[in-house]
């Protein structure tokens, strides 16, 4: 059975790593988890493996390498949202995941995340994207600020950038 560890946004360990059976569902490891880490297990969450999210009805065993040795440890990231579309955010450096520039912009309205391996973004029911993280990764668009302030119906991430796909 494949060895599975969870991250938070900051990328500190805060799940396993566990032994998990293949044709368990990302549902199923997304609940242990919360429930691990003392929160409910209906909260809204996703977990990546990589910059891909892995669908509640998708088997673990699908997403991981073929022929990995059982000692190989296959790590995930955990991000939490609340029924009010805030962002939490929690670990790095500062305890807060990075967020402290951007966290007004991060209480309500959020509809979806992104992420690559060192930055996120976030679309707004408004149409604005908020992004943080390393700048070289997407995650300073203050030179955008105009063009990412509304407007913008989806975004879609590549191991080190953002894209967004706007109404204009």
């Amino acid at each position: 059975m494949p060895n599975i560890e969870v991250r938070n946004i900051a990328g500190e360990r805060i799940y396993g790593p566990e032994q998990v059976d293949v044709s368990s569902t990302a549902l199923d490891l997304r609940k242990r988890v919360l429930s691990e880490v003392g929160l409910p297990v209906n909260r809204r969450a996703i977990l990546l493996l990589g910059d891909s999210e892995l669908q509640d009805g998708q088997s673990i065993g699908c997403h991981l390498t073929r022929g990995a040795s059982d000692r190989a440890v296959t790590a995930l990231t955990l991000v939490i949202s609340d029924a009010t579309g805030k962002v939490l955010s929690w670990g790095g450096h500062d305890g807060k995941g990075g967020t402290q520039e951007v966290a007004g912009e991060l209480e309500d309205g959020i509809i979806s995340l992104e992420s690559n391996k060192y930055a996120f973004a976030a679309l707004k029911s408004s149409g604005q994207v908020v992004t943080w993280g390393r700048p070289d990764f997407g995650g300073d668009s203050s030179s955008l600020r105009d063009s990412l302030g509304h407007g913008v119906r989806q975004i879609c991430c590549t191991q080190g950038a953002f894209a967004g796909l706007k109404d204009d």
